[in-house]
Protein backbone atom coordinates (compact mmCIF):
# COMPACT_ATOMS: atom_id res chain seq x y z
CA UNK A 1 0.00 0.00 0.00
CA UNK A 2 1.40 3.56 -1.04
CA UNK A 3 0.50 5.89 1.92
CA UNK A 4 1.40 9.17 0.64
CA UNK A 5 -2.09 10.99 -0.35
CA UNK A 6 -2.53 12.62 -3.94
CA UNK A 7 -2.77 16.41 -4.07
CA UNK A 8 -6.66 15.70 -5.01
CA UNK A 9 -7.08 13.30 -2.32
CA UNK A 10 -6.07 15.87 0.16
CA UNK A 11 -7.95 19.39 -1.73
CA UNK A 12 -10.96 16.53 -0.88
CA UNK A 13 -10.79 15.77 2.45
CA UNK A 14 -10.08 19.31 3.53
CA UNK A 15 -13.06 21.09 1.83
CA UNK A 16 -14.93 18.08 3.16
CA UNK A 17 -14.14 18.14 6.51
CA UNK A 18 -14.62 22.03 6.22
CA UNK A 19 -17.78 21.57 4.78
CA UNK A 20 -18.64 18.76 7.64
CA UNK A 21 -17.91 21.26 10.87
CA UNK A 22 -19.83 24.43 9.37
CA UNK A 23 -23.02 21.96 8.83
CA UNK A 24 -22.53 20.24 11.84
CA UNK A 25 -22.68 24.04 13.42
CA UNK A 26 -25.80 24.42 11.44
CA UNK A 27 -27.43 21.22 12.96
CA UNK A 28 -26.90 22.12 16.73
CA UNK A 29 -29.87 21.48 18.60
CA UNK A 30 -31.65 19.14 16.11
CA UNK A 31 -29.75 15.74 16.05
CA UNK A 32 -32.24 14.47 18.54
CA UNK A 33 -35.19 15.07 16.50
CA UNK A 34 -36.85 11.73 16.88
CA UNK A 35 -36.59 9.96 13.83
CA UNK A 36 -37.42 12.30 11.15
CA UNK A 37 -34.57 11.75 8.99
CA UNK A 38 -32.10 14.40 7.42
CA UNK A 39 -34.22 17.76 5.91
CA UNK A 40 -33.84 17.56 2.29
CA UNK A 41 -32.12 20.61 2.33
CA UNK A 42 -29.76 18.90 4.16
CA UNK A 43 -29.50 16.09 1.78
CA UNK A 44 -28.72 18.49 -0.63
CA UNK A 45 -26.29 20.42 0.64
CA UNK A 46 -24.21 16.59 0.75
CA UNK A 47 -24.87 16.18 -2.35
CA UNK A 48 -23.76 19.14 -3.58
CA UNK A 49 -20.10 18.73 -2.25
CA UNK A 50 -20.37 15.17 -3.71
CA UNK A 51 -21.20 13.01 -1.17
CA UNK A 52 -24.04 10.93 -2.31
CA UNK A 53 -22.27 9.87 -5.55
CA UNK A 54 -18.74 9.94 -4.22
CA UNK A 55 -17.90 5.92 -5.81
CA UNK A 56 -20.21 6.13 -8.56
CA UNK A 57 -18.81 6.39 -12.28
CA UNK A 58 -18.68 9.87 -13.19
CA UNK A 59 -20.97 9.07 -16.49
CA UNK A 60 -23.79 8.81 -13.74
CA UNK A 61 -22.63 12.14 -12.30
CA UNK A 62 -20.65 10.56 -9.22
CA UNK A 63 -17.44 11.66 -8.16
CA UNK A 64 -16.00 8.64 -9.92
CA UNK A 65 -13.70 8.27 -6.70
CA UNK A 66 -12.22 4.16 -6.06
CA UNK A 67 -12.73 2.85 -2.65
CA UNK A 68 -9.84 4.26 -1.04
CA UNK A 69 -10.67 7.62 -1.69
CA UNK A 70 -14.46 7.43 -0.83
CA UNK A 71 -12.74 5.80 2.53
CA UNK A 72 -10.46 8.99 2.74
CA UNK A 73 -13.69 11.22 2.01
CA UNK A 74 -16.00 9.73 4.37
CA UNK A 75 -13.06 9.77 7.34
CA UNK A 76 -12.94 13.48 6.80
CA UNK A 77 -16.73 13.43 6.82
CA UNK A 78 -17.34 11.89 9.94
CA UNK A 79 -13.93 13.78 11.84
CA UNK A 80 -16.36 17.43 11.08
CA UNK A 81 -19.32 16.35 11.46
CA UNK A 82 -20.91 15.91 14.59
CA UNK A 83 -24.09 14.14 13.64
CA UNK A 84 -23.53 10.96 13.96
CA UNK A 85 -26.89 10.04 12.59
CA UNK A 86 -26.74 12.02 9.05
CA UNK A 87 -23.10 10.89 8.29
CA UNK A 88 -24.89 7.08 8.54
CA UNK A 89 -27.27 8.08 6.23
CA UNK A 90 -25.14 9.27 3.45
CA UNK A 91 -23.01 6.63 4.00
CA UNK A 92 -26.02 3.88 3.84
CA UNK A 93 -27.58 5.38 0.59
CA UNK A 94 -24.49 5.37 -1.25
CA UNK A 95 -22.46 2.52 -0.18
CA UNK A 96 -25.54 -0.38 0.65
CA UNK A 97 -28.10 1.83 -2.50
CA UNK A 98 -25.68 3.43 -5.09
CA UNK A 99 -22.55 1.38 -4.68
CA UNK A 100 -24.24 -2.02 -5.33
CA UNK A 101 -26.69 -0.37 -8.17
CA UNK A 102 -23.90 0.88 -10.33
CA UNK A 103 -21.84 -2.32 -9.64
CA UNK A 104 -24.42 -4.62 -10.66
CA UNK A 105 -27.15 -2.97 -12.03
CA UNK A 106 -27.69 -3.12 -15.83
CA UNK A 107 -27.11 -0.32 -18.23
CA UNK A 108 -30.70 0.80 -18.37
CA UNK A 109 -30.91 0.93 -14.49
CA UNK A 110 -27.92 2.59 -14.16
CA UNK A 111 -28.90 5.46 -16.72
CA UNK A 112 -32.41 5.59 -14.94
CA UNK A 113 -31.38 6.10 -11.40
CA UNK A 114 -28.13 6.85 -10.94
CA UNK A 115 -27.98 10.42 -11.40
CA UNK A 116 -31.29 11.36 -9.29
CA UNK A 117 -29.15 9.09 -6.38
CA UNK A 118 -25.98 10.96 -6.79
CA UNK A 119 -27.53 14.84 -7.23
CA UNK A 120 -29.55 14.10 -4.34
CA UNK A 121 -33.05 14.26 -5.53
CA UNK A 122 -33.84 10.62 -4.66
CA UNK A 123 -32.60 9.09 -1.31
CA UNK A 124 -32.09 4.72 -1.75
CA UNK A 125 -32.85 1.97 1.19
CA UNK A 126 -31.36 -1.48 1.11
CA UNK A 127 -34.10 -3.73 2.37
CA UNK A 128 -32.40 -7.22 3.49
CA UNK A 129 -33.36 -7.33 7.60
CA UNK A 130 -36.34 -8.90 8.63
CA UNK A 131 -37.45 -9.98 11.83
CA UNK A 132 -36.55 -13.42 12.26
CA UNK A 133 -33.33 -12.79 9.44
CA UNK A 134 -30.85 -10.39 10.69
CA UNK A 135 -27.36 -12.02 11.63
CA UNK A 136 -29.21 -14.98 9.40
CA UNK A 137 -29.13 -12.52 6.47
CA UNK A 138 -30.50 -15.03 3.88
CA UNK A 139 -33.15 -16.80 5.80
CA UNK A 140 -35.89 -14.47 4.23
CA UNK A 141 -39.88 -14.84 4.68
CA UNK A 142 -39.80 -12.28 2.03
CA UNK A 143 -41.20 -13.89 -1.36
CA UNK A 144 -41.03 -12.66 -5.00
CA UNK A 145 -43.08 -14.86 -7.56
CA UNK A 146 -43.47 -15.18 -11.06
CA UNK A 147 -46.23 -13.03 -12.26
CA UNK A 148 -46.55 -12.19 -16.12
CA UNK A 149 -43.69 -11.77 -17.26
CA UNK A 150 -42.24 -10.17 -13.89
CA UNK A 151 -42.73 -11.05 -10.26
CA UNK A 152 -45.00 -10.28 -7.40
CA UNK A 153 -43.62 -9.70 -4.08
CA UNK A 154 -44.51 -10.23 -0.49
CA UNK A 155 -42.81 -9.75 2.78
CA UNK A 156 -42.29 -7.22 5.94
CA UNK A 157 -38.87 -5.48 5.95
CA UNK A 158 -37.61 -4.04 9.72
CA UNK A 159 -34.34 -1.91 10.45
CA UNK A 160 -33.97 -0.52 7.29
CA UNK A 161 -31.85 2.65 7.50
CA UNK A 162 -33.56 5.68 5.36
CA UNK A 163 -36.75 3.08 4.55
CA UNK A 164 -39.42 5.71 6.11
CA UNK A 165 -37.69 8.64 3.37
CA UNK A 166 -36.45 6.46 0.85
CA UNK A 167 -38.01 7.01 -2.78
CA UNK A 168 -35.66 3.65 -4.12
CA UNK A 169 -35.20 0.29 -2.48
CA UNK A 170 -32.91 -2.39 -3.29
CA UNK A 171 -35.30 -5.37 -1.60
CA UNK A 172 -34.25 -8.74 -0.83
CA UNK A 173 -36.59 -11.55 -1.47
CA UNK A 174 -36.48 -15.34 -2.18
CA UNK A 175 -37.06 -16.41 -5.55
CA UNK A 176 -37.85 -20.07 -5.36
CA UNK A 177 -41.24 -21.46 -5.53
CA UNK A 178 -40.53 -24.00 -3.07
CA UNK A 179 -40.90 -21.86 0.40
CA UNK A 180 -39.36 -24.12 2.07
CA UNK A 181 -35.85 -23.38 0.85
CA UNK A 182 -33.43 -21.23 2.36
CA UNK A 183 -29.60 -19.92 1.60
CA UNK A 184 -27.86 -17.53 -0.72
CA UNK A 185 -28.44 -19.26 -3.88
CA UNK A 186 -32.23 -19.22 -3.42
CA UNK A 187 -32.54 -15.00 -2.82
CA UNK A 188 -33.19 -12.42 -5.26
CA UNK A 189 -33.03 -8.43 -5.28
CA UNK A 190 -35.45 -6.33 -6.99
CA UNK A 191 -35.46 -2.27 -7.24
CA UNK A 192 -38.55 -1.08 -6.44
CA UNK A 193 -39.80 2.43 -6.34
CA UNK A 194 -41.21 3.37 -3.01
CA UNK A 195 -44.66 4.95 -4.19
CA UNK A 196 -45.35 1.27 -6.01
CA UNK A 197 -48.63 0.21 -5.08
CA UNK A 198 -48.59 -2.34 -2.34
CA UNK A 199 -45.56 -0.85 -0.41
CA UNK A 200 -46.50 0.46 3.21
CA UNK A 201 -44.45 2.15 5.41
CA UNK A 202 -45.41 3.29 9.10
CA UNK A 203 -43.31 6.24 10.69
CA UNK A 204 -39.35 5.51 11.87
CA UNK A 205 -38.38 3.77 14.76
CA UNK A 206 -37.65 6.23 17.96
CA UNK A 207 -34.30 5.41 18.50
CA UNK A 208 -31.78 5.51 21.61
CA UNK A 209 -29.25 6.50 19.12
CA UNK A 210 -28.23 7.87 15.44
CA UNK A 211 -31.98 10.28 16.48
CA UNK A 212 -31.65 11.56 13.20
CA UNK A 213 -31.36 8.77 11.05
CA UNK A 214 -35.02 7.40 9.68
CA UNK A 215 -34.72 3.68 10.44
CA UNK A 216 -38.28 1.63 10.18
CA UNK A 217 -39.90 -0.78 8.60
CA UNK A 218 -41.42 -1.70 4.84
CA UNK A 219 -44.56 -3.85 4.37
CA UNK A 220 -44.83 -5.28 1.04
CA UNK A 221 -48.08 -6.43 -0.14
CA UNK A 222 -48.50 -8.24 -3.56
CA UNK A 223 -46.18 -5.34 -5.08
CA UNK A 224 -46.38 -5.97 -8.83
CA UNK A 225 -42.77 -5.79 -10.77
CA UNK A 226 -41.98 -5.90 -14.51
CA UNK A 227 -38.78 -8.23 -15.00
CA UNK A 228 -36.27 -5.03 -15.39
CA UNK A 229 -36.91 -4.55 -11.36
CA UNK A 230 -34.17 -7.59 -11.32
CA UNK A 231 -31.06 -6.65 -10.08
CA UNK A 232 -28.46 -8.78 -11.44
CA UNK A 233 -29.25 -12.15 -12.24
CA UNK A 234 -32.07 -14.21 -10.44
CA UNK A 235 -30.98 -15.69 -7.54
CA UNK A 236 -28.27 -13.40 -7.23
CA UNK A 237 -29.26 -11.49 -4.39
CA UNK A 238 -25.99 -12.67 -2.16
CA UNK A 239 -24.01 -11.05 -4.84
CA UNK A 240 -25.56 -8.11 -4.39
CA UNK A 241 -25.83 -7.99 -0.68
CA UNK A 242 -22.55 -8.83 -0.13
CA UNK A 243 -21.28 -6.16 -2.34
CA UNK A 244 -23.05 -3.78 0.07
CA UNK A 245 -21.74 -5.03 3.19
CA UNK A 246 -18.20 -5.36 2.27
CA UNK A 247 -18.38 -1.44 1.24
CA UNK A 248 -20.58 -0.41 4.03
CA UNK A 249 -18.18 -2.02 6.76
CA UNK A 250 -15.03 -0.63 4.96
CA UNK A 251 -16.08 3.27 4.16
CA UNK A 252 -18.82 3.48 6.42
CA UNK A 253 -16.26 2.83 9.22
CA UNK A 254 -13.67 4.77 7.94
CA UNK A 255 -16.23 8.05 8.58
CA UNK A 256 -16.47 6.82 12.27
CA UNK A 257 -12.53 6.19 12.22
CA UNK A 258 -13.05 10.17 11.52
CA UNK A 259 -15.08 10.24 15.07
CA UNK A 260 -12.53 8.63 17.24
CA UNK A 261 -10.06 11.01 15.81
CA UNK A 262 -12.60 14.48 16.55
CA UNK A 263 -13.47 12.32 20.02
CA UNK A 264 -9.86 11.98 21.16
CA UNK A 265 -8.88 15.32 19.99
CA UNK A 266 -11.64 16.97 21.85
CA UNK A 267 -10.72 14.98 24.96
CA UNK A 268 -6.77 15.84 24.50
CA UNK A 269 -7.55 18.93 24.48
CA UNK A 270 -9.61 19.15 27.82
CA UNK A 271 -7.43 17.14 29.88
CA UNK A 272 -4.91 19.52 29.00
CA UNK A 273 -7.02 22.82 30.16
CA UNK A 274 -8.56 21.25 33.06
CA UNK A 275 -6.60 21.71 36.43
CA UNK A 276 -6.83 18.49 39.37
CA UNK A 277 -5.15 20.22 42.38
CA UNK A 278 -1.70 21.51 41.24
CA UNK A 279 -1.86 19.26 37.93
CA UNK A 280 -3.16 19.14 35.02
CA UNK A 281 -5.35 15.89 34.23
CA UNK A 282 -2.66 15.43 31.17
CA UNK A 283 -0.05 15.33 33.47
CA UNK A 284 -2.10 12.58 35.53
CA UNK A 285 -0.63 9.34 34.16
CA UNK A 286 -3.80 7.43 34.82
CA UNK A 287 -5.36 10.07 32.06
CA UNK A 288 -2.51 9.95 29.75
CA UNK A 289 -2.14 5.91 29.26
CA UNK A 290 -5.62 5.80 28.40
CA UNK A 291 -5.60 8.45 25.91
CA UNK A 292 -2.60 6.95 24.56
CA UNK A 293 -4.05 3.73 23.89
CA UNK A 294 -7.16 5.37 22.46
CA UNK A 295 -4.21 6.70 20.18
CA UNK A 296 -2.87 3.54 19.17
CA UNK A 297 -6.53 1.69 18.31
CA UNK A 298 -7.49 5.14 16.37
CA UNK A 299 -4.29 4.10 14.04
CA UNK A 300 -4.88 0.28 13.76
CA UNK A 301 -8.70 1.21 12.90
CA UNK A 302 -7.31 3.27 10.06
CA UNK A 303 -4.99 0.98 8.67
CA UNK A 304 -7.33 -1.94 8.83
CA UNK A 305 -10.28 0.61 7.31
CA UNK A 306 -7.71 1.58 4.17
CA UNK A 307 -6.52 -2.35 4.09
CA UNK A 308 -9.84 -3.12 3.07
CA UNK A 309 -10.58 -0.56 1.21
CA UNK A 310 -7.36 -1.41 -0.98
CA UNK A 311 -8.56 -4.81 -1.18
CA UNK A 312 -11.62 -3.41 -3.26
CA UNK A 313 -9.97 -1.47 -5.28
CA UNK A 314 -8.16 -5.00 -6.91
CA UNK A 315 -11.02 -6.47 -7.07
CA UNK A 316 -9.74 -9.31 -4.75
CA UNK A 317 -12.17 -10.96 -1.86
CA UNK A 318 -12.42 -7.62 0.65
CA UNK A 319 -15.29 -9.61 2.80
CA UNK A 320 -12.43 -11.05 5.56
CA UNK A 321 -10.20 -7.87 5.31
CA UNK A 322 -14.61 -5.25 5.70
CA UNK A 323 -14.93 -8.08 8.77
CA UNK A 324 -12.03 -7.71 10.69
CA UNK A 325 -12.45 -3.88 9.99
CA UNK A 326 -15.68 -3.60 11.21
CA UNK A 327 -15.10 -5.30 14.06
CA UNK A 328 -12.24 -3.56 15.41
CA UNK A 329 -13.40 -0.29 14.23
CA UNK A 330 -16.54 -0.39 16.23
CA UNK A 331 -15.53 -1.82 19.50
CA UNK A 332 -12.81 0.85 19.84
CA UNK A 333 -16.11 3.80 18.61
CA UNK A 334 -17.67 2.37 21.42
CA UNK A 335 -14.50 2.46 23.79
CA UNK A 336 -13.56 6.28 22.57
CA UNK A 337 -17.12 7.79 23.19
CA UNK A 338 -17.29 5.94 27.37
CA UNK A 339 -13.07 7.17 27.57
CA UNK A 340 -14.63 10.81 26.22
CA UNK A 341 -17.45 10.86 28.14
CA UNK A 342 -15.46 9.33 31.38
CA UNK A 343 -12.25 12.10 31.59
CA UNK A 344 -15.04 14.71 30.88
CA UNK A 345 -16.68 13.93 34.06
CA UNK A 346 -19.66 15.48 34.92
CA UNK A 347 -19.93 17.23 31.43
CA UNK A 348 -20.21 14.17 29.80
CA UNK A 349 -23.33 13.03 31.74
CA UNK A 350 -24.97 16.13 30.08
CA UNK A 351 -27.81 15.63 27.95
CA UNK A 352 -27.97 17.18 24.10
CA UNK A 353 -24.08 17.14 24.61
CA UNK A 354 -21.89 15.91 22.13
CA UNK A 355 -20.54 13.73 24.37
CA UNK A 356 -23.50 12.11 25.76
CA UNK A 357 -24.91 11.96 21.99
CA UNK A 358 -21.58 10.25 20.67
CA UNK A 359 -22.07 7.31 23.48
CA UNK A 360 -25.78 6.40 22.61
CA UNK A 361 -24.64 6.80 18.49
CA UNK A 362 -21.74 4.52 19.10
CA UNK A 363 -23.50 1.47 20.41
CA UNK A 364 -25.50 1.14 17.47
CA UNK A 365 -22.76 0.85 15.13
CA UNK A 366 -21.61 -2.25 17.22
CA UNK A 367 -25.05 -3.88 16.04
CA UNK A 368 -25.35 -2.92 11.98
CA UNK A 369 -24.05 -3.74 9.63
CA UNK A 370 -23.43 -7.22 11.35
CA UNK A 371 -23.10 -7.12 14.59
CA UNK A 372 -19.97 -7.68 16.32
CA UNK A 373 -20.31 -11.33 17.48
CA UNK A 374 -21.28 -11.99 13.59
CA UNK A 375 -18.12 -10.48 12.65
CA UNK A 376 -16.46 -12.97 14.56
CA UNK A 377 -18.03 -15.84 12.66
CA UNK A 378 -17.18 -14.49 9.31
CA UNK A 379 -13.17 -14.21 10.43
CA UNK A 380 -13.24 -17.86 11.78
CA UNK A 381 -15.23 -18.99 8.92
CA UNK A 382 -12.15 -17.66 6.89
CA UNK A 383 -9.83 -19.50 9.62
CA UNK A 384 -11.86 -22.68 8.59
CA UNK A 385 -12.98 -22.71 11.75
CA UNK A 386 -16.97 -22.73 11.18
Amino acid sequence: MDFALSPEQRRLCEDIETFAVALSADLEGLRDDAAAGPSREIWRRCAEQGLTGLAVPKDYGGGGHDAVTTALVLEAFGRGCGDSGLVFSVAAHLLAGAVPLALCGSAAQKERYLPDLCDGSVIAALAMTEAQSGSDAYALSSRAVAHGDGYRLDGHKTWITNGPVAELLIVGAVSEDNTTTKGPATVSAFLIEADTPGVERPPAFDLLGLRSAAVGEISLHGVELGPDALLGRLGGGAGVFQCAMDWERTCLFAAHVGTVDRLLAQTVRFVKGRRSGDATLASRQAVSHQLADLKVQLEAARLLVYRAAWQLDRGRSASQHAAIAKLFTSETLLQSAITALRLHGGEGLRCGGELERAYRDAVAATLYSGTSEIQRNIIAAFLGLR
